[in-house]
């Protein structure tokens, strides 16, 4: 059994995560998709003090010997992404409302683009991102 836990970025965008209250000066940037090995103690440093980073789908584990593993919640792939895109008005507002990832709205917001959607679907996804968002809007 090591003292290590690996943990995967499964965001669509970069994460900074700072270690420094259990690793003084210990900052770290993760590129989606990269995965990170550390030590225990961080890794208990984020299933509690950063758990939000996991229930909105940031961060999911690899694997952490010994410890109680948390699996990231709220994650879309690539197809989850073009299946919303390719929804009706009425069915894409009800998938957009149940997204509580920024990344990931900002991702169906450019496919969306993209594809040609109108200007009411797009209006639905920047409502989502002001309600999450403290209303503002950052594309």
């Amino acid at each position: 059994m090591s003292n290590f836990a690996r943990i995967k970025n499964v965001s669509k965008g970069q994460l900074i995560l700072d270690f420094g209250a259990v690793t003084p000066g210990k900052e770290v940037l993760i590129k989606p998709e990269a995965i990170l090995t550390i030590s225990h103690a961080e890794y208990e440093y984020l299933t509690t003090s950063c758990k939000k980073m996991f229930e909105f789908g940031d961060i999911d584990t690899v694997d952490a010997d010994g410890l109680e593993i948390v699996k990231a919640k709220n994650v879309y792939s690539d197809e989850d992404i073009n299946k919303i895109v390719a929804l009706t008005a009425g069915k894409f507002k009800t998938a957009i409302d149940k997204i509580e990832n920024l990344d990931v709205l900002k991702v169906i917001r450019q496919k969306s683009m993209d594809e040609g959607k109108t200007k009411k679907f797009l209006d639905v996804i920047d409502e989502r991102i002001k309600a999450l968002n403290g209303d503002v809007v950052l594309i």
